[in-house]
């Protein structure tokens, strides 16, 4: 199957660690595109949520793998905290 190129995409509210989280349509949609510059921009990870109820499927590891190979393969990542990827003060 051929990637579909995009200059850029931008994602948000990905709510990783959460039941909610809709990882393997991410994951599909990540396949199928290759991108020059890819933003994360604000809530990729819910620390909120994991601290009350932990949830992390082998799925969402899968996604943040996906990400650092687009990343090694050229495509620039830029990741801008939302308020539930902040943990004690210290964003990932």
């Amino acid at each position: 199957m051929e990637e579909t190129h995009f200059r850029a995409i931008w994602l948000s509210d990905i709510h990783l660690g959460t039941r909610s989280c809709k990882a393997g349509a991410l994951l599909d949609f990540l396949d199928a595109c290759d991108c020059e510059y890819l933003y994360l921009v604000g809530d990729v990870i819910d620390f909120w949520k994991l601290k009350r109820a932990p949830y992390w499927p082998q799925i969402h590891s899968d996604v943040i793998r996906k990400v650092l190979s687009k990343a090694h393969a050229g495509t620039i990542v830029t990741f801008v905290p939302g308020n539930h990827d902040v943990r004690h003060g210290v964003s990932f």
